[in-house]
């Protein structure tokens, strides 16, 4: 009922697409995620378009718990207000996605991104990174999160932790490294050995 709830509030903002993301249902606008849907709860992506209003309304940020670790993202739950407020929640959807668009354009502009600012990467990942071949952004987005570790691997030896790999699928797809699920593990590792560089 709440998933049909919000995709009503949701097609009011234009056209949506779903993919499964942590464990749950990715909900994106021209390939732009903004949305999540788990557990009969619904998590809008943040910005500092529609954060005042997310605060006001004391909506609780989104937490992947695994294992022993809570990974908290810059989603926040707007279950209540889809349910009570359909007219409130369109408008702060309608503001997510216009946040999520200027992030991802932001994102894009060559001008403004350097390895070390994709999320989970540092000063001395992009090092390594460089080392590797790859030397900006674009190229690691084009190559993928599993040519960059197998050509990691080659260079520093097959001890490299293999938490950096799913630090650099966490870069490439803009989220929290602790939120790759383990399909996309199981997906990236295939991937290292067909190139070649990793035994697995």
């Amino acid at each position: 009922m709440k998933r049909h709830l919000f995709y009503k509030v949701a097609t009011q903002c234009g056209s949506l697409q779903t993919r499964s993301m942590f464990g749950g249902t990715g909900i994106f606008q021209n390939n732009v995620m903004y949305a999540l849907i788990r557990e009969e709860s619904i998590y809008l992506r943040s910005h500092p378009l529609v954060e005042p209003k997310l605060a006001d309304l004391s909506c609780e940020k989104f937490k992947h718990i695994k294992k022993s670790t809570v990974a908290t993202v810059n989603y926040y739950d707007i279950t209540e207000v889809v349910v009570g407020q359909p007219d409130l929640a369109v408008e702060l959807v309608n503001l997510a996605i216009k946040g999520a668009k200027l992030d991802d354009a932001a994102k894009r502009c060559k001008s403004n991104r350097r390895l070390r600012d994709l999320p989970n990467m540092q000063l001395t990942t992009e090092r390594m990174i460089k080392k590797a071949g790859i030397d900006n952004v674009d190229m690691l987005l084009e190559k993928g999160a599993s040519f960059a570790f197998a050509r990691i691997c080659d260079i520093y030896g097959r001890d490299v932790d293999m938490r950096l790999l799913w630090k650099l699928a966490g870069a490439v797809e803009g989220v929290h490294w602790e939120l790759i699920q383990e399909p996309k593990k199981q997906e990236l590792l295939q991937e290292c050995k067909h190139y070649g560089f990793v035994s697995m």
